[in-house]
């Protein structure tokens, strides 16, 4: 049975552009594969699908959140991640702009992703599997 234990670390910082409040984030997220032969009622199918879950072997992100604006009523906001995939050298780059108003809330985003492996090696993830899905996504919320 193969078990994956996750190891990660981040950092993040808190800065000020244009004199709005934003955060800047590192992070890094690594799987470790373990083997084991042991078989009992704690090993099951949810351990060896973990790697459904969590599809990623090594990967590192940089990330960007921004206040564009503030109003006593409304808030403006931006985000913006970078994430690189280590073995696949592959990269997924997410942006999306959210606007709030009262009970209201509006979001523009977009996704784009991009691999160097073939979707069909071995060596295939996430990034190489999907790297055919870019989008562009939008939505409106109300809460009651």
């Amino acid at each position: 049975v193969n078990n994956y234990i996750f190891a990660g670390a981040s950092y993040e910082h808190a800065m000020s552009l244009f004199s709005r409040p934003g955060r800047l984030k590192l992070s890094y997220l690594r799987a470790f594969e373990q083997t084991t032969t042991r078989v009992g009622p704690i090993v099951d199918e949810r351990i060896e699908s973990s790697l459904d879950r969590y599809p990623y072997q090594e990967i590192a992100a940089l990330e960007w959140s921004w206040l564009v604006a503030q109003r006593t009523s409304s808030q403006l906001s931006w985000r913006t991640r970078y994430s690189y995939s280590i073995p696949e050298r592959g990269s997924w780059l997410s942006s999306q702009v959210s606007l709030q108003m009262k009970r209201w809330s509006w979001n523009l985003g977009i996704d784009i992703l991009g691999a160097e492996v073939d979707p069909q090696s071995s060596d295939a993830g996430l990034f190489s599997r999907y790297r055919a899905n870019d989008r562009v996504n939008g939505g409106v919320s109300y809460a009651f």
